[in-house]
């Protein structure tokens, strides 16, 4: 079959075309994910995140319906995500730790150093998704020459480099409303918020046009700073945490979003 049958394609070590992982139905393609789930670590970075790719490109192709958790650890492992660059250092210091414990490994430890200070001093390419693949396929190559094995302090780099997928973020963040402050509350939360106390603070005006949760936080998501921070003084005396600290989306990122979220992480 040709080479686009299968989702695993690469040249081994003697320069000999490999085939692998027939995508030709839904079963197959199912049966790759599967596959992947369970031996992908063994494949070097650069060709199980194109293995990934290809099995959810094939998944759409043939309508196969993989369940949520193989769809996150598809798109993880192809680089479809963002994740924390405070995260990706920590991930780095620990690497950088086993390499100085490890005699084999030592040359590793400076380069793997400075790998872990221009994340930290530059998050914003940190957050570029192709710098992100090339860093992933950059810490795979030193996992693989420490004979790193994973776990819970080590993870695999597309573990913590892409933990946030654009998928399950993309409908989480449907679900949020993103204050100027850099809260975000959660707008089934505002079922919880009462009119009186809306009217209260901001007046009959704007309680009258928050006629539902959407309605709501439409309004809320434009207020200025100052009425930012009462409303956000309102949740706190309602006891509404926000659902999250940092207002971030994680669909594919534009230069400006990545500015913003870089700022954000720096700051």
């Amino acid at each position: 079959m040709p080479e686009s049958s299968y989702a695993c394609v690469y040249d081994d070590a003697e320069g000999v075309r490999q085939k692998r992982l027939p995508v030709t139905s839904s079963v197959q393609v199912k049966q790759a994910a599967t596959w992947l789930q369970e031996h992908g670590l063994q494949l070097p970075f650069a060709i199980r995140s194109k293995t990934a790719e290809r099995v959810l490109e094939k998944a759409a192709e043939y309508g196969a319906k993989l369940d949520e958790q193989a769809v996150e650890y598809l798109e993880r492992a192809s680089g479809r995500g963002v994740g924390d660059p405070a995260f990706a250092v920590q991930q780095l210091n620990r690497r950088v730790k086993l390499a100085e414990l490890t005699p084999a490994a030592a040359a590793l430890r400076e380069p793997l150093k400075a790998l872990a200070n221009s994340v930290r001093d530059n998050p914003r390419n940190a957050l570029n998704p192709m710098m992100l693949l090339k860093l992933a396929e950059t810490i795979d190559d030193a996992d693989m020459a420490m004979g790193v094995t994973y776990g819970d302090e080590i993870l695999p780099p597309e573990a913590f480099l892409f933990s946030a997928t654009y998928t399950k973020t993309a409908s989480e963040i449907d679900d949020m409303c993103a204050l100027i402050t850099g809260n975000v509350y959660s707008k089934q939360d505002f079922k919880k918020v009462p009119r009186e106390k809306l009217a209260e603070l901001f007046g009959e005006g704007f309680a009258g046009e928050c006629t539902d949760v959407e309605k709501m936080a439409e309004v809320v998501e434009t207020l200025p700073r100052g009425d930012a921070e009462l409303f956000d003084s309102l949740m706190h005396e309602l006891q509404i945490a926000p659902a999250l600290v940092k207002s971030a989306s994680f669909r594919p990122l534009d230069d400006e979003d990545i500015r913003k979220l870089a700022d954000s992480y720096a700051a």
